[in-house]
């Protein structure tokens, strides 16, 4: 079990807002970009961070020519709101803007379900440590299903991204719980009822800070732990991290891999996805040593065996993906920092490891430091630039290879 100097210790440094969406804002690096390569870009969108579109987009879903997002990560002009954006015609509309208090604040990445948005906000609610909210796609019409609890100790819950699976949501508190260090949580959409499935720090080797979302993949869901686990990394409070698969049923939780201070990387970084029997993911640090912590790695993890493979070993700080989608074979990835400091769109062969950067942004008028997955659709990537823009609050784009 982890004890609350561990606890303490791990969340130093953490602020209100998701912990990707942290790192793009204050990741903009003054370095030379690269040229853009082979394929198309195009700005779609420039946020202006006033009450008409409010600014810092998170992830997309996509539905009949409609992109579905968020603005407002709980810092700048506005508490937040939910958005949709017309492809065709290149219009957004907001569908609903957050006011704080009980109706929460700072929308975190959204799901589509039967024409229902639900998203989590990172304040608000009775507690003032964020909601679980339903958005109408059509109407716009909100209902706030269940705010989280106040910690005993820290007021922070950080509630990440969520998924649907047989009629339930679920999702991650980075911090919260009962040891303050992250939970995994169930959601009856319809009734509002909230189930603490797992409090991370409550068994022996557990994982602790649980990063971006879950997936579900044979009946169990899987995530990862940026913090926690058994092999120490800095010292002996702050463990390498996990990937970690927990029954939606019983609660009860398993470390399936946990890694180690050394060439399999450590700290893992981005979301984790699920192709053709393995898990795939990236991790900050460890593998290669021409950085002072490691340059961190891709690796891809076997469902059957736990057995990890080491895909690529970064060059450079900044380089590991943030976030990544799977189509064909490759997976897509969003750098929110790259060679050029202002974040890229790299392809990497799943077999070989064998990446190719697509797109090098600019920080200018394209946006910069991308955090989110992009959203594929018919030959076409569309994603988001949580900073950057004409106005400095960010963008949505396409990029088509």
């Amino acid at each position: 079990m982890i004890d609350g100097g561990a606890a303490a210790k791990l969340r130093q440094g953490d602020s209100g807002m998701s912990i990707a969406r942290r790192l793009a804002i204050a990741g903009i690096a003054a370095v030379a970009p690269l040229a853009a390569n082979a394929g198309t870009f195009t700005t779609l969108y420039s946020f202006t961070g006033g009450g008409s579109d409010g600014g810092y987009p998170g992830s997309l879903v996509y539905r009949d020519g409609t992109l579905y997002g968020v603005a407002g990560a709980g810092v700048g002009p506005s508490d937040g709101k939910v958005f949709k954006f017309d492809v065709a015609k290149g219009t957004l509309t907001v569908l609903h803007s957050f006011q704080g208090g009980s109706d929460g604040i700072g929308p975190n990445d959204l799901i589509y379900q039967n024409g229902i948005l639900y998203g989590t906000t990172v304040r608000g609610g009775s507690g003032d440590v964020g909601t679980v909210f339903a958005v109408n796609a059509k109407t716009g019409a909100e209902t706030i299903l269940c705010s989280f609890a106040t910690g005993d100790q820290y007021t922070n819950v950080f509630p990440g991204g969520l998924i649907y699976e047989n009629g339930v949501l679920y999702g991650l508190e980075q911090e919260g719980g009962a040891n303050n260090i992250g939970e995994v949580f169930a959601v009856n959409p319809s009734t509002g009822a909230e189930t603490d499935l797992h409090d991370f720090g409550s068994a022996p080797n557990d994982g602790a800070l649980p990063f971006t979302s879950l997936i579900f993949n044979n009946g169990l869901l899987y995530g990862v732990t940026s913090r926690g686990g058994p092999n120490s990394c800095v010292d002996v409070l702050i463990g390498c991290g996990t990937v970690f698969s927990i029954n939606p049923t019983t609660g009860v939780e398993s470390t399936f891999y946990a890694f180690i201070h050394g060439s399999d990387g450590y700290w893992p970084y981005s979301n984790l996805v699920y192709h053709d029997g393995m898990f795939f993911g990236a991790t900050l640090n460890g593998g290669n040593k021409a950085c002072k912590h490691g340059c961190g790695i891709g690796f891809a993890i076997n469902a059957a065996t736990g057995a990890e493979t080491v895909l690529d070993k970064y060059t450079y700080n900044g380089e590991s993906p943030t976030a990544e989608i799977v189509v064909g074979g490759k997976a897509y990835e969003t750098l929110d920092k790259g060679s050029g400091g202002y974040g890229e769109l790299v392809e990497m062969t799943l077999k070989s490891g064998h990446q190719k950067v697509l797109y090098t942004f600019t920080g200018g008028a394209d946006g910069a430091n991308p955090t989110a997955p992009l959203v594929y659709i018919k030959g076409t990537f569309y994603g988001t630039a949580p900073v950057g823009g004409k106005s400095n609050y960010g963008t949505i784009f396409k990029y088509v290879p």
